[in-house]
């Protein structure tokens, strides 16, 4: 229904590059007073927008990536219980064949090999857009 801003720093050192950091109070806040502002909503996920110079439009960049996953582990959790992520590409090659919105939602189901050691992923769902006549 809405979304809020998140501040973020991206890394542009060398071997870190792309590395994000959220800034976890600002988040908080955000969060806190969009609680306040409208107490009968919650935070269901996130989303992230890909594209630029560097999109190729490939099926890869339509799926959350590893740094998602560390994103997704690290600081969304902290906010919304079993978030879902959603990919915004408007360069995807597989919406445009498909005809779909560029749209890829994923929640994250944890996969346990043994009991000491768990593995996160993110699985994708389907989804149907709902309208009514007057749309």
């Amino acid at each position: 229904m809405n979304t809020i801003e998140v501040k973020f720093t991206a890394s542009s050192a060398k071997g870190a590059a792309g590395d994000i950091e959220i800034d976890e109070q600002f988040a908080k806040e955000r969060i806190d007073a969009y609680k306040t502002m409208y107490a009968d909503l919650e935070c269901i996920g996130w989303y992230s927008v890909r594209g630029g110079p560097t999109c190729t439009g490939s099926r890869e960049q339509d799926m959350p990536t590893a740094q998602d996953l560390v994103l997704h582990k690290n600081v969304v959790s902290k906010f919304c219980e079993n978030a879902l992520m959603l990919v915004i590409n408007p360069l995807s090659a597989d919406a445009l064949a498909k005809k779909r919105l560029p749209l890829f939602i994923y929640e994250n189901k944890h996969v346990s090999d043994d009991l000491e050691q768990q593995k996160s992923s993110f699985v994708p769902i389907e989804y149907t857009l709902a309208s009514s006549d007057s749309e």
